[in-house]
């Protein structure tokens, strides 16, 4: 999917027209004169955005996985401190047609169907747009459904992304967030806040709640923790010696997170768990 299936609600976001002419390897607008590139793999950038330049190896074999979806859902299984879970995620799903447009938000590469479109801020393989949450490049009430997974704690102001959600959301149409609550520190590009269920509910307080509550269970939180401490306490101070020892030390910590797909389902589980969900409707 391109962003051509979304070419009728694309809004200048700059001026906010909808009057936009596609040419051949760019969309004009012809209220303000601005105008966006379409890249030889046919993604539509919005905006370009600056981040900072990272040299060392983790970074580098990030953004390589990140190109390599199937590669990189074995090596997160295999080296990820959390253990995923797609059941909350299916809810939004279910509320939906396949007709339906839905915006994946922060989706890099992941492909979750052909009716999503993926926005994010660098163009991975995948991204049919490239654009800062902050300022959609949408027109009001105009898609069906939001996904926003692990991406509202790497923005400086959340909530101005959330009221976007809003904005772009049609009425009836449906919404599934996922934020960390106790995870590790982890920046791309920054890292800069954690929620608690109430936290939650009052960023989402514009939408009707249809449920909240815990995507990632407390095993996946302690492996991660566990992981990073010990890490920590026999690094020596050495940022190097540290990163090495995450790797190490993954193995050990690694199973402790498999007890999730038990202790996910208690209902005392939140009040540690290590990723949270928001499912929530504009009225």
């Amino acid at each position: 999917m391109s962003y051509k299936k979304v070419e009728k609600i694309l809004i200048c976001i700059y001026c906010k027209s909808n009057d936009l002419i596609n040419e051949s390897n760019k969309i004009n607008c012809n209220h303000c004169g601005k105008y966006y590139l379409v890249d030889s793999k046919g993604r539509l950038i919005v905006q370009q955005i600056k981040l900072k330049e990272r040299t060392e190896l983790t970074y580098k074999l990030k953004n390589y996985l990140r190109n390599n979806q199937k590669v990189d859902n074995l090596i997160y299984f295999l080296f990820s401190p959390v253990l995923v879970n797609t059941r909350q995620r299916k809810k939004l799903f279910k509320k939906l047609s396949k007709s339906d447009i839905i915006i994946n938000i922060g989706g890099g590469s992941t492909k979750l169907a052909n009716n999503v479109i993926n926005v994010d801020i660098k163009p991975y393989v995948n991204v049919d747009i490239v654009s800062d949450c902050n300022n959609l490049p949408f027109a009001d009430s105009s898609v069906d459904g939001i996904i926003s997974e692990v991406v509202l704690e790497h923005i400086q102001e959340p909530h101005k992304a959330v009221i976007e959600m809003y904005r772009v959301l049609k009425p009836g149409g449906y919404i599934y967030a996922e934020i960390p609550f106790i995870q590790g520190y982890h920046e791309s590009p920054g890292d800069y806040q954690r929620y608690t269920i109430e936290g939650l509910e009052e960023l989402f307080k514009d939408f009707k709640k249809v449920k909240i509550g815990v995507s990632i269970g407390p095993s996946s939180a302690l492996a991660w923790i566990l992981r990073d401490y010990l890490a920590i306490l026999f690094s020596f101070n050495s940022t190097k010696i540290y990163n090495v020892l995450t790797l190490l030390f993954t193995p050990l910590t690694w199973p402790i997170k498999l007890l999730d797909f038990i202790l996910v389902y208690n209902k005392n589980a939140h009040n540690i768990s290590s990723l949270l969900y928001f499912f929530g409707k504009k009225e």
